[in-house]
């Protein structure tokens, strides 16, 4: 499709991508909802946090066929809806029942257009021009957290519940995106079904899959784990604690930016920077002994995920026709919130003792175990070329 769009339609379709990457932005009210909550588990309290990744992860699933019988805008203009909804139930909950239910109905308007988000882009704009919407894209979603931890930040001086209002921001970008955007279409999916993926294709998205799988859970462990070891070293409050999730939205909104300058220069190696970015965030969070420390550790892990989205996504993209644009971005977007989702039990699995110490070390473990596949992908992919 050629590039016909205007900047009002561009922006205000670069605007829906504002929410899907802040339901991380209220894990520094955890420890306010434990005062609220005090019979909760820690476990479900983090849940709380995460929970709206496992309803994104399904709806994510189901949305091509939504998209294909409903219209994309009709299935982003429900799915802004219901989040304006969500916040409402949420910020006036009972329990932490009625409060997991309300992030549950978040997390599926959320999931409801994650995809096409990205799919739009992908469908409208092509080349040199694609590629720097995507980075656009990602710097959006950073944008969106670094807001989104902004105000978290200050109505926490508040109320855990007001901080939890920020999603109201859906609001306007309801109208928005309803007057600016017109219905965009895409294949039918049975014009792509013969299309098959070549085994190196395959491979190399299974890959894409599994890298951002591993990355993404890292970087929601940090979400978890920066503002809650600042409280618990003393080092600051809750309000202080969102400040991390500024600095860390900062991150990723350079990387984003920057990222086709770096791209250009690194080529198919910003995977692995991207990782070695995650593992100094990591080895930060290790030797901290102030703020400032943990400070350094979200930036290098914003840094990290502002690079890695564009990269995958953008890659992926590129190994298949146009119009499976959308069925790479669900198996990506699945990938992704199946990370967030399962990034409290990862965390148990990887500290049965509870242990902080523990806990990053495995990471790190783990992370330069990831990065060494990357590095070997990388010079495998060289002598390789992969046609669209």
């Amino acid at each position: 499709m050629k590039n016909v769009t205007t900047r009002a339609t561009t922006l205000a379709i670069l605007s829906i991508s504002l929410l899907p990457m802040t339901t991380g932005v209220v894990a520094s009210a955890t420890p306010k909802l434990m005062t609220s909550f005090p019979t909760a588990s820690t476990t479900t309290l983090n849940l709380v946090v995460t929970i709206p990744s496992f309803a994104m992860m399904v709806m994510v699933l189901i949305s091509g066929a939504l998209v294909k019988h409903c219209g994309s805008k009709r299935i982003v203009l429900s799915g802004l809806a219901m989040v304006s909804l969500a916040t409402i139930i949420g910020m006036l909950a009972p329990n932490v029942q009625w409060l997991l239910a309300a992030r549950l109905l978040l997390g599926v308007g959320l999931g409801l257009y994650n995809t096409l988000a990205v799919s739009l882009i992908s469908r409208l704009f092509q080349g040199p021009q694609r590629q720097r919407l995507l980075g656009y894209q990602n710097a959006t979603q950073g944008f969106g957290a670094l807001l989104g931890a902004l105000v978290v930040a200050a109505l926490l001086l508040v109320s855990w519940r007001w901080a939890y209002g920020f999603y109201l921001i859906s609001i306007p970008l309801f109208f928005g995106y309803a007057y600016y955007v017109p219905e965009v279409r895409f294949a039918d999916s049975n014009q792509t079904r013969h299309q098959a993926l070549t085994m190196r294709q395959g491979s190399s998205l299974v890959l894409d899959a599994g890298c951002l799988f591993g990355l993404m859970t890292f970087y929601m462990l940090a979400n978890l784990k920066l503002p809650a070891m600042l409280v618990q070293h003393h080092w600051g409050d809750s309000s202080t604690g969102a400040l991390l999730l500024v600095v860390m939205a900062i991150g990723t909104i350079v990387a984003g930016i920057s990222y086709r300058w770096f791209k250009t220069r690194l080529q198919r190696l910003m995977l692995v920077f991207s990782s070695l970015s995650m593992i100094g965030g990591y080895v930060a969070m290790l030797v901290a002994s102030a703020s400032w420390a943990l400070g350094i550790s979200a930036l290098l892990v914003g840094t990290s995920f502002g690079w890695l989205v564009p990269e995958l996504f953008g890659h992926a993209t590129q190994l298949v026709p146009a119009s499976q644009a959308n069925f790479v971005t669900i198996i990506l977007m699945t990938s992704s919130n199946l990370a967030n989702f399962a990034a409290p039990f990862v965390m148990v699995m990887l500290t049965p003792s509870g242990s902080l110490e523990q806990f990053i070390t495995r990471s790190l473990g783990v992370l330069a175990s990831l990065a060494v596949v990357e590095l070997l992908s990388f010079w495998w992919q060289r002598g390789h070329v992969v046609l669209n």
